[in-house]
């Protein structure tokens, strides 16, 4: 295995000795100068987690190699998860003055909107920070795949994904959110910045078999998702990806017409995951504001709130991801709200629109 380091570091490796290279930030505000310039290296790096205490350095390379574009991790932990108490963060709360700025990014290390490209109201997403859950685990999946839970799933919950593919271009990430359709909040998430088509599919697969059994799999039909889901067809997970027609074609004898020729394909493949194009877009980012002023607790998760807070409204009107930054999980989000809010079928798998898990 050829390791590229600086030549200090490839001595310690020749010698068999511990090394690294170590890059310490601390926040400041998304806008600024310190925090543009070093972006690209956070969202290039993947998280650490204390899983990975348990891998071997192969298998640490080889985690490396899927989840992260410059071969770094990027690490951070709360002041519980360092050993400190309530008691002391009191005390550095009264040495910052209670200064509100100063506590989120000193103390809870959040990055704080310099400007106001916002298209919420920062009050709105203050509350919906303070919202945020801390994840009680992660899963593992083939020791690569590294899903976040922020609650215990239960094998009979018919859970909604969403699925925003990437080919890992223009810095873009596959990401997926898990959501809890009984409560309407995101309870999972995901995302890799280089997965390829049967990545993708081996994730999936994996998720349903070991996680989520019941899951309603909802894939944004981009160039990629569509072969994702064409894969996924063929496979024991294809009872859980979703389609929203009562017709579509089952075996392959439903797909020839008189004379022998496939028929019905074409149509019907366009009826498997979620189209977003203008006007579905525009019901999502509806769905948005709806949950940003209503129902905030829905984002709860990491991923989809650091999203939120990076989209930005455009002179246009377009929302999205400021420059540098990721819309990816946010959009999984949204995928999955809206096939939760707008899909018609989502009985097939289980879920009526009002119940209760005991109702089912």
């Amino acid at each position: 295995m050829k390791i590229y380091v600086v030549q200090a570091a490839r001595n310690a490796f020749k010698n068999g000795a511990p090394f690294c290279r170590i890059f310490i930030t601390t926040p400041g505000n998304i806008d600024s100068e310190p925090v543009e310039s070093t972006m690209a290296t956070r969202n290039n790096a993947t998280r650490w987690s204390d899983r990975l205490y348990d891998l071997s350095t192969t298998e640490l390379y080889a985690y490396l190699k899927v989840n992260s574009r410059n071969k770094m991790f990027y690490i951070e932990y709360t002041y519980i998860q360092i050993g400190k108490d309530e008691e002391w963060y009191q005390m550095q709360c009264e040495q910052l003055e209670f200064d509100k700025v100063r506590i989120k990014r000193e103390i809870h290390l959040q990055r704080i909107r310099g400007s106001s490209e916002s298209p919420f109201d920062e009050d709105d997403l203050d509350v919906i920070n303070g919202l945020q859950r801390t994840c009680i685990s992660e899963v593992l999946l083939n020791k690569i795949y590294s899903v976040r839970l922020y609650e215990k799933l239960k094998s009979e919950i018919p859970y909604i994904v969403g699925v925003d593919c990437s080919t890992g271009t223009n810095n873009d990430n596959t990401a997926m959110t898990i959501i809890d359709p009984y409560n309407e909040r995101a309870v999972g998430e995901f995302k890799s910045p280089l997965m390829s088509v049967q990545d993708v599919c081996t994730f999936i697969r994996l998720l349903v078999k070991k996680i989520i059994p019941r899951a309603i799999i909802c894939i944004e039909r981009n160039s990629l998702g569509d072969a994702v889901i064409q894969l996924l067809k063929q496979t024991e997970v294809s009872p859980n990806l979703y389609f929203d027609r009562d017709n579509v074609a089952s075996n392959s004898t439903d797909k020839l017409d008189a004379h022998g020729f496939i028929k019905q394909e074409a149509e019907n493949r366009r009826f498997y995951g979620i189209q977003t194009n203008v006007k579905t877009r525009e019901m999502m980012i509806q769905i948005l504001y709806r949950l940003v002023a209503e129902k905030k607790e829905s984002f709860a998760v990491e991923y989809v709130i650091s999203d939120l807070n990076n989209l930005i409204k455009k002179k246009s009107g377009k929302i999205e991801a400021r420059p540098g930054e990721h819309d990816d999980n946010i959009m999984s989000f949204l995928i999955g709200m809206y096939i939760l809010y707008h899909g018609k079928r989502l009985y097939m798998w289980g879920f009526k629109k009002g119940s209760t898990p005991l109702d089912d």
